[in-house]
């Protein structure tokens, strides 16, 4: 066992009774949350993720599959997708690949070993996913304080309107609900450095 317990994974399905039995059998080794429908997972992912794992039916009224998790894709990158179906057709399984990037493809009856071991694997990828974008963002954040303290030296005054365009990029960023804001921080100070590269005569005329 690898701390499942501690990472969530989302199951959706409009099968109450399917519901009701994959959280009993499953919640014995992960932390499961269960969805009736698309609209109620969407919901959930945003009021109650992160989700490190979303399993998924795909034939569902209203919202199918492929929908959810093209949707979950965008509100949370990091949540590993997969997908659980009756229709073990070909058009299927590449529309859910190429729609929702879709980690796994189950096909029902699946045994609940086999959606178990493809839980673990999920959570797995989701790990190394989050290491990965930790790792780079902690790379960058050290980069963009390093170029913010030689503007600072260099040139005062560019180095001030660096700060308040990156205040304004954040507060946009925060009214438009965007998760990630370490590039805009980067794109704020790299437009300043840039500037002092430019001759003032040219600066002058714009």
């Amino acid at each position: 066992m690898m701390g499942e317990m501690t990472d969530k994974v989302l199951v959706v399905d409009d099968d109450a009774n399917l519901l009701a039995g994959l959280r009993r059998l499953l919640g014995q080794r992960f932390k499961v949350v269960t969805a009736e429908g698309g609209i109620e997972a969407l919901g959930l992912a945003q009021n109650e993720g992160p989700f490190a794992a979303v399993l998924c039916d795909m034939r569902m009224p209203g919202m199918d599959g492929i929908e959810v998790l093209r949707r979950m894709q965008e509100m949370a990158p990091d949540t590993v997708r997969m997908m659980l179906t009756g229709n073990a057709d070909q058009k299927t399984a590449v529309d859910a690949i190429n729609g929702g990037q879709i980690f796994r493809f189950f096909n029902k009856p699946c045994a609940m070993a086999t959606l178990g071991e493809g839980i673990e694997a999920a959570i797995r990828h989701h790990h190394l996913i989050t290491a990965e974008r930790a790792l780079l963002e902690g790379t960058l954040a050290g980069s963009i304080a390093l170029m913010n303290e030689v503007l600072s030296l260099v040139a005062p005054e560019s180095f001030e309107r660096s700060l308040r365009l990156r205040g304004w990029a954040l507060q946009m960023a925060a009214a438009m609900n965007l998760t990630s804001q370490w590039d805009l921080e980067l794109a704020a100070t790299l437009a300043r450095i840039g500037e002092i590269s430019i001759p003032p005569e040219v600066l002058a005329r714009h």
